[in-house]
């Protein structure tokens, strides 16, 4: 302040257009597509959480009922359809097996069940879970052998 008045620094003017590396159409390419691949991985990565979820949620429905009722089964249909979109592995399929033997369809349980083995020959919980569903004596002692191989007797080890 001087004599009651504010002064006012002389400030130099900014270009209002950057000039050099900013305005090479190489580097505003690079940045836009840069910001495409950070689109899509947020995407990925929202739809990975969802999924996740929406397994855990279904898990716990089919986990804590011995039988579920209607709204219940659309309920985990509808979360297992959604947790596949970007879901790689058979974990799912699993869970789709699980509801067809708690809706009493174990013949639709087993097909799923031995779909998986086919795709993952050393899931055992998929094994585990043919087993369990299986009405065919031949096909329980095949079964039953497999996981044998899998899982040896432990207790037999020392």
């Amino acid at each position: 302040y001087r004599n009651g008045f504010q002064l006012r620094r002389h400030r130099p003017r900014r270009p209002t257009r950057a000039s050099g590396i900013e305005d090479d159409p190489a580097i505003v390419a690079a940045r836009g597509l840069g910001l495409l691949i950070a689109i899509v991985v947020a995407c990925w990565f929202g739809l990975s959480v969802r999924q996740a979820h929406n397994t855990d949620v279904a898990e716990q429905i089919l986990s804590n009922n011995s039988t579920l009722s209607a709204s219940q089964t659309r309920h985990v249909g509808a979360l297992l359809r959604s947790a596949a979109t970007v879901n790689p592995d058979r974990s799912v399929d699993l869970l789709r097996g699980e509801l067809a033997a708690s809706e009493g369809n174990r013949v639709r349980a087993s097909q799923i069940f031995a779909g998986v083995t086919r795709s993952e020959p050393l899931n055992i919980d998929a094994w585990y879970e043919l087993a369990n569903v299986t009405t065919n004596p031949h096909t329980l002692s095949l079964v039953l052998h497999q996981i044998a191989a899998l899982a040896p007797d432990v207790s037999k080890q020392k």
